[in-house]
């Protein structure tokens, strides 16, 4: 298994601090003995730690494996961010003025951000590229019928999605912090038809 020491050390930095918290914590919550030695070597990429070792990580760090394993994707993207601005997702909800559900949502890769609420995260971050690099990196994991854009300078506007494939598609959709379930998205677009006719 792959594994990334870069992201290991933004996720303690953010959670304990310092490594010797973090081995405090693995050996009195999960019995894990580890040393500082050990630690250091995973984050500076001279070692990579036993899969359960992975596993006890995720969990302590509260992040996913696949964000140690360093998967590349919208989720992982977004809570790198976050864990580099030294935020909880309820700070990060707090600033920016988004539901913490609708947060977790979007780093558990149910739901994708809207582009307003990239914009708010950016803003928070100080990052004026945020929405940009976010689109750069993969703009298909959040729309998947709309292409990544051509040109960088290109204004937001100017993106198009199918609202009917985003009603079709298996992405949950949140409206006011409540997930709408397959049967309300029908109806929404049955009014739509009725609205555009």
């Amino acid at each position: 298994m792959f594994f990334s020491g870069e992201r290991l050390k933004v996720a303690r930095k953010c959670t304990f601090k310092t490594i010797d918290n973090l081995i405090k914590t693995l050996e009195s919550q999960y019995n894990l003995k580890i040393n500082k030695g050990m630690v250091s070597r995973w984050e500076n990429g001279k070692a990579t730690p036993r899969d359960e070792t992975i596993k006890i990580l995720a969990k302590c760090l509260n992040v996913p494996i696949d964000y140690l394993t360093g998967r590349d994707s919208m989720a992982n993207y977004l809570i790198h961010q976050r864990l580099l601005n030294n935020m909880t997702v309820e700070q990060l909800s707090q600033k920016c003025e988004i539901s913490v559900e609708t947060i977790q949502y979007a780093e558990s890769d149910r739901v994708p951000l809207s582009l307003v609420n990239l914009r708010k995260i950016g803003n928070v971050y100080e990052n004026v590229d945020f929405v940009n690099t976010i689109l750069e990196k993969g703009i298909s994991d959040m729309f998947p019928s709309v292409s990544p854009p051509q040109n960088t300078d290109m204004e937001f506007e100017e993106l198009e999605l199918d609202l009917n494939d985003l009603l079709d598609s298996n992405y949950d959709i949140v409206f006011k912090n409540r997930l709408l379930t397959r049967t309300e998205k029908e109806k929404i677009k049955k009014v739509i038809e009725v609205l555009l006719s």
